[in-house]
């Protein structure tokens, strides 16, 4: 009797993913979107940040600019009181004269060696007064400036400019080296500068204070003329 031969049954092996498996890694992708973005927004907001940096230092240094053209011009125009009748003649400079904003003796100054009548406002720059009271201690107690001085404000920039010349002297005597700031020309009695000297008498030195203001800015340049 031959044996019964019956056919196996086949079953299919299934694999089932877990059943959170594509929910956890949506999830995970969420997450790098959101930090992406947060790194972009960083980003951009550190580049609008440079920007604005970048123009807020080139408008300082174009204002800086604007400033030293305008102390230029306005150093100009104090130099050149020297050639006019007020200023040009050596009897005249131990004299007081407004119209060239001109004091005969050296005006008081703060730490910077800027004369306080040209910091004070526009009634003490015209006056006898400043702020520390003092402004004539070494001169006559007649007024030295003009606000009718200013040069006229700069349509472009609004730059306001004002001027002022101290003779760097004690007193208002003619100028000698016990009492002045003079230059050594004329000093010597040897040597090169002796055979460059133009003339034998000490020339005191004149101190040129300019004051630009540009809105709430206010710049200062200094020379000295002998």
């Amino acid at each position: 009797m031959k044996p019964i031969l019956r056919a196996k049954r086949h079953v299919p092996v299934v694999h089932r993913e877990p059943r959170y498996a594509g929910r956890a890694e949506r999830g995970i992708i969420v997450i790098i979107t959101l930090i992406c973005l947060v790194v972009l927004l960083l980003s951009s907001i550190a580049l609008v940040r440079s920007f604005t940096n970048a123009n807020i230092v080139a408008g300082g240094v174009a204002i800086k600019r604007d400033m030293v053209n305008e102390a230029q011009q306005g150093l100009a125009v104090a130099v050149n009181q020297f050639t006019t009748v007020n200023l040009n003649s050596v009897g005249n400079q131990g004299l007081a004269e407004p119209g060239s904003n001109y004091s005969p003796c050296m005006l008081p100054s703060d730490s910077y060696g800027i004369p306080i009548i040209i910091e004070d406002n526009d009634t003490n720059f015209a006056g006898t007064a400043d702020l520390d009271g003092s402004q004539d201690a070494n001169c006559s107690s007649s007024p030295v400036a003009q606000v009718a001085n200013d040069l006229p404000v700069n349509a472009n920039t609004q730059a306001s400019i004002r001027y002022v010349i101290d003779r760097l002297c004690t007193t208002t005597a003619p100028s000698t080296s016990a009492t002045c700031v003079v230059t050594t020309l004329g000093q010597v009695s040897s040597g090169t500068q002796y055979i460059k000297r133009t003339t034998g008498a000490a020339k005191p030195v004149f101190r040129v204070t300019v004051r630009v203001k540009i809105g709430n800015l206010t710049s200062y340049a200094q020379t000295t003329v002998s």
